[in-house]
């Protein structure tokens, strides 16, 4: 063989080795040092999808993003601002009418007199103290015991992530000849919406529903589509992460970063989107926003409970507790999820639900049914708040279930 082609052969090979050391160093490099790296800040930027919160709010509603033209989890609603429609195949048409998604029974109810119906209005906190009651049954079994006259006990959800009044009394001129009791657990919605310019104070406190309420604002329409595109792409990214990722860091390493960088979009783009400007409702914390939400408040409260008489249903309209205006000697985890928000933010919630607790005691003296829950963790030495706005553990529910069933079971027992 000619030493010109040995010493070609040499050098390919010399090529290859050398190719082949890149790509394994590279691979070590991924797998311990950038993929971990890449998996620690994806994990902290999605943290931030908390139940409520506006990352939260578009996953919720875009659905599956492979496929944008499919029924999404979210729908926007002609009554109630939106709703979760149901998602299983075959459902008959009218239980798709109202949207509530665990409760498709509500179409054609028909109370049984054996059986006390118990209807939860609110946002966020109301649906996850729902959730947990499913769970748990602390307000069944101890309504139960309570009770002079023992029943069964239905509850139904009308609770859904963001509403606020008007919502309620919405939901309630629909849905409350088919009640005994309705329990309103509100008031942070209410208090101290997150408003824009764009929408009035009465719509849910939601801003990504901006998705779906669009306006003829070029730049946020712009906005928006660029969340769907972005959204879009991470799915097809993670898609191809499943599929050719899976053995080779340096190609999970790859798509993790342009996930990353999609995500990081999104959040900013959100942030944009949900920034109050000045305009036709002003912003977030103005003066006349505040006087124009506890009025809002007020009247419906006052229309929801007219209504409630009328039809010989038990109310409560409950306040519920926030961290930042309670009675109890915070733990330090919760006292960790304040030093993480803005104090003047904070000040701002608290004067907010101050005027709220203020309207609240101007329609208890009026002889409405609401009630301050500030005080029912005076005695609860644990944790029970999962965050600086209001949401509560398990230890929290138990509380708020117990406190309730008590205050249900003597408006009950005195009819």
């Amino acid at each position: 063989m000619a030493p010109s082609v040995r010493s070609l052969r040499r050098k390919m090979f010399l090529f290859c080795l050398s190719l082949c050391i890149c790509a394994f160093l590279a691979e070590l490099g991924c797998r311990f040092f950038l993929e971990p790296r890449l998996d620690k800040k994806l994990q902290l930027l999605l943290n931030d999808l908390s139940e409520g919160s506006p990352a939260e709010e578009l996953f919720d509603k875009l659905g599956d993003a492979t496929n944008l033209n499919r029924q999404s989890p979210k729908y926007p609603h002609p009554f109630f601002g939106y709703s979760r429609p149901l998602t299983q195949e075959n459902q008959s048409l009218e239980t798709l009418v109202y949207g509530f998604v665990e409760r498709p029974e509500l179409w054609n109810l028909e109370k049984q007199p054996d059986t006390l119906y118990v209807g939860i209005f609110g946002g966020s906190v109301a649906t996850q103290a729902h959730y947990f009651e499913e769970k748990n049954n602390v307000f069944k079994n101890n309504l139960n015991r309570l009770l002079k006259r023992s029943k069964k006990i239905k509850i139904l959800n009308f609770a859904y992530s963001g509403y606020r009044q008007p919502q309620q009394f919405v939901i309630a001129s629909f849905f409350l000849d088919k009640l005994d009791v309705s329990i309103n657990i509100e008031g942070v919605n209410e208090a101290h919406p997150r408003a824009s310019s764009i929408y009035p104070p009465y719509f849910p406190t939601s801003l990504v529903s901006g998705l779906y309420f669009s306006n003829d604002h070029y730049e946020t329409k712009r906005k928006q589509l660029h969340l769907f595109s972005d959204y879009l792409e991470i799915s097809q990214k993670q898609k191809a992460l499943q599929n050719y990722g899976a053995g080779f860091s340096v190609v999970s390493t790859i798509l993790k970063t342009q996930i990353l960088k999609r995500w990081q979009r999104i959040f900013l783009t959100l942030q944009e989107i949900n920034k109050p400007r000045d305009g036709l409702w002003k912003s977030a914390h103005s003066s006349q926003l505040k006087k124009t939400n506890l009025q809002l408040w007020s009247k419906f409260i006052r229309q929801q409970e007219t209504m409630a008489r009328s039809l010989n249903v038990t109310s409560i309209y409950a306040l519920q507790p926030a961290p930042y205006l309670v009675e109890k000697i915070l733990t330090a985890e919760e006292l960790g999820f304040l030093a993480k928000t803005d104090t003047n933010e904070l000040n701002e919630r608290k004067t907010n639900y101050l005027l709220l607790h203020k309207k609240a005691r101007e329609l208890q003296q009026a002889g409405l049914p609401v009630i301050n829950l500030a005080s029912i963790f005076k005695n609860t030495a644990e944790s029970v708040f999962t965050d600086d706005c209001c949401h509560l553990n398990d230890k929290g529910h138990t509380v708020l279930w117990e406190h309730l069933a008590q205050r249900t079971a003597e408006k009950v027992n005195r009819k």
